[in-house]
């Protein structure tokens, strides 16, 4: 009975053993895949960044729905708290018209993670 109790407090708990914060930021390649800018005339991308597991999702962006990182190839997007040892990322530049895709991949969180178009990196983080 007592190896019963152990094995689902295991199994149970092992989500929170794996909870840790880390500080994300993220570099996009200058060019799309076809070598097209992000956006229009040399334009930089407006990145919007996603993480989901099974438990939850996160979403970066401004109030407004906006891009935190507007403009930019490289973005710091602060320290996130990710309660499993992978996640989902999803990366979408953000346009008035038509968003592109620049990439999404299921990523082991700690280590980087290469979506194609850009670099996801993860470095440890207090959670307070």
């Amino acid at each position: 009975m007592k190896r019963i109790i152990v094995i689902l407090s295991i199994i149970f708990l092992s989500p929170v053993l794996w909870a840790s914060c880390f500080q994300v930021s993220v570099q996009i390649n200058e060019n799309k895949p076809n070598g097209d800018y992000w956006d229009g005339d040399e334009g930089k991308p407006d990145l919007k960044a996603c993480f989901i597991d099974n438990r939850s999702s996160l979403c970066m962006v401004s109030k407004d729905g906006k891009s935190l990182c507007e403009d930019s190839f490289n973005c710091d997007l602060g320290v996130i708290h990710f309660g499993g040892s992978s996640t989902n990322i999803v990366l979408t530049d953000l346009d008035l018209k038509r968003h592109d895709a620049i990439g999404s991949k299921e990523c082991a969180v700690g280590s980087p993670c290469n979506l194609g178009n850009a670099v996801v990196s993860f470095s440890e983080a207090s959670c307070n």
